[in-house]
C-alpha cells in the first residue's frame, strides 16, 4: 500500500490529481503505516518464545522510521490544496484570461526580409482581445549607397 502510494505521489510533479484522489493517496499511506505498525504484535507472539529470541535490532528500528514517514506523509497528502484552479467558476467554465481587464502587451517580431512587426493586444473590459499590427521597414532600407565613397 505504502509503494503504491509513494508511486502516485511520485508522479504528481506530472499529473495533476483531483482532491479525492489525493485523499485516496493519503489513506493508503496511512493505512499502510497502521498495517506496519501491526507486525510489532509479533514481539508479543509465542514466536518470540523459545527457541526464537526476539529483540529489537536496526530491522525493527527502521521499521518504526518507516510508520512514522508513511503517516506523516498520509497525514499531509489529504491536507494538499489544489496547485491551480483550472476553470474559474464565474465564466460560465471557460478558462481564464491570463490576463487582467485593461492590460496591453506588445510583442516586436524582426520578419526575414528585415522589418519589424508590432503586435499590440489590449484585454477588454468585457474579456475580448483587440489586436493591432504595425510593420515598420528596417533601418536604411530608404537608403541608396554610394559606390564611390
Amino acid at each position: 500500500m505504502i509503494g503504491l502510494s509513494m508511486i502516485f505521489i511520485a508522479f504528481q510533479c506530472c499529473i495533476q490529481y483531483s482532491p479525492v484522489a489525493l485523499k485516496l493517496m493519503g489513506a493508503l499511506m496511512v493505512a499502510g503505516g497502521i498495517c506496519q505498525a501491526a507486525t510489532f504484535t509479533i514481539f508479543q507472539s509465542d514466536l518470540c518464545s523459545d527457541p526464537y529470541e526476539c529483540k529489537f535490532y536496526l530491522g525493527a528500528g527502521i521499521c518504526i522510521a518507516a510508520v512514522i514517514t508513511a503517516l506523516i506523509t498520509g497525514i499531509l497528502t489529504t491536507c494538499l490544496p489544489r496547485a491551480v484552479e483550472p476553470f474559474a467558476s464565474d465564466n460560465g467554465g471557460r478558462a481564464r484570461e491570463p490576463f487582467e481587464p485593461g492590460t496591453v502587451t506588445e510583442t516586436e517580431t524582426i520578419m526575414p526580409d528585415g522589418t519589424t512587426k508590432i503586435t499590440r493586444t489590449t484585454v477588454n473590459q468585457d474579456g475580448s482581445k483587440t489586436i493591432e499590427e504595425t510593420v515598420y521597414d528596417a533601418p536604411g532600407a530608404d537608403e541608396q549607397f554610394d559606390d564611390d565613397v
